[in-house]
């Protein structure tokens, strides 16, 4: 993911919902966002079922389902203030080798955006 163009979104869609100004940096998002992400490296159900436990476990996911089929992930966020630079970091991270994250989508109500690397 490119760092400066996902702050750069995330500045933005907070500008556009109204939840403060767009300063410098990662702006929060407020709310229960959901996020889809693409992943690639998924061969088999064991797979999926590997990546939705570890996608489960981190912080503030209130659910995580896989489908294996289509190489994608639905997360439902935890009620809070969100850093949208900081979700895509954390997903990152917790995808270990094969899998990796090639899309990250963010939806909060009718405004949503897409970031590829």
């Amino acid at each position: 993911m490119r760092a400066r163009q996902l702050c750069t979104l995330a500045m933005l869609l907070c500008f556009v919902a109204g939840c403060g100004t767009a300063d410098e940096g990662s702006a929060p998002v407020p709310g229960s966002p959901v996020v889809e992400l693409d992943i690639s490296g998924m061969a088999d159900d064991s797979d999926g079922e590997a990546v939705a436990k570890t996608l489960a476990r981190i912080d503030g996911v209130a659910q995580a389902g896989v489908d294996v089929a289509n190489g994608t992930a639905r997360i439902e966020l935890k009620p809070r203030e969100w850093e949208i630079a900081d979700l895509v970091r954390v997903f990152q991270a917790a995808l270990d080798p094969p899998y990796e994250l090639t899309k990250f989508h963010w939806q909060l109500g009718d405004i949503s955006a897409t970031v590829s690397p």
